[in-house]
């Protein structure tokens, strides 16, 4: 929820408090050398590795509103970090591990997890009595994201993959055309560079910059009332992740052979998204 207040015919401030939840899992193959053939090379069996957790956190927005001329309008936003202190279970198993007699290895898990505070601003322009159009620019404080790092208590890292990601913009455009005075209807277009680095770009979050195509439309049916919905299409410019991981396994509190992995892949990602927002003026 989030309460504004028009101070004048030029200023409005908003303060506003976000509810967030994360409830996610972890999944990877690991390799893990189990023993040895006769002629010293290791044998290799894949243990499914498991991490699930969640948690929830408050976060805020900030925003103030400056309107020189009844036509221009600027808006400037500030929407918080979030931290997470994500607490669930680990749990790794294979056929061979039950035919060892191990049967399915377990622990306790817990990631710390910060999203990151951004700094948006606008320009509205009215270009005529139905037709206004908008600018906006959005910076995220992404660098907050450098690693995976999950532990437990009996093992002091269960996944430890560095991310190290950037700080990043975005950029946008779209207009607003009043149909009828109760309907309006919208159109953007968006440009979100990515965050993520080529060297440490992982299967995790295999992004890269993305374009966002955007419709909309406002309804009023009564003065105070407004209700607005959305949709948006995401397309990702084609990456590419190649990765090599060394890993190691502790099973009944012995460390297993390191054995180191390769990956290489290519990726192209979309998405579609849908969006609703209610406003009441009192």
């Amino acid at each position: 929820p989030t309460v504004s207040y028009r101070f004048n015919e030029q200023w409005g401030v908003g303060l506003g408090i976000t509810y967030n939840r994360v409830d996610g899992e972890l999944h990877r193959q690991v390799p893990v050398a189990v023993g040895q053939a006769a002629n010293g090379a290791p044998i290799v069996t894949e243990v499914d590795s498991r991490v699930e957790g969640d948690d929830d956190a408050w976060g805020y927005n900030l925003g103030v509103i400056y309107q020189p001329v009844p036509e221009t309008t600027f808006g400037l936003t500030y929407r918080s970090k979030v931290d997470f202190n994500l607490d669930g279970s680990f749990s790794a198993s294979s056929p061979v591990l039950d035919q060892l007699g191990i049967g399915t290895v377990t622990d306790t898990a817990a990631l710390d997890l910060t999203t990151p505070e951004t700094v948006n601003f606008s320009i509205t322009q009215q270009m005529s009595d139905n037709l206004k159009l908008m600018f906006g620019a959005s910076w995220a404080r992404w660098s907050r994201f450098d690693q995976i790092l999950v532990t437990g208590t009996e093992r002091e890292e269960i996944t430890n993959e560095q991310q190290n990601y950037s700080n990043a913009w975005a950029f946008s455009t779209g207009g607003e055309y009043q149909l009828t005075p109760e309907l309006a209807l919208r159109a953007g277009v968006a440009l979100d560079f990515t965050p993520t680095q080529d060297t440490t770009r992982s299967v995790r979050i295999p992004s890269d910059d993305r374009r966002i195509f955007s419709l909309g439309a406002g309804w009023s049916p009564t003065p105070d009332l407004t209700l607005d919905f959305a949709y948006s299409y995401l397309t990702e410019r084609s990456t590419q992740v190649d990765q090599t991981k060394t890993d190691s396994f502790t099973v009944a509190g012995q460390q297993t052979p390191p054995i180191t992995s390769t990956y290489s892949a290519g990726y192209k990602n979309e998405a579609h998204g849908f969006g609703a927002q209610l406003t009441y003026r009192f």
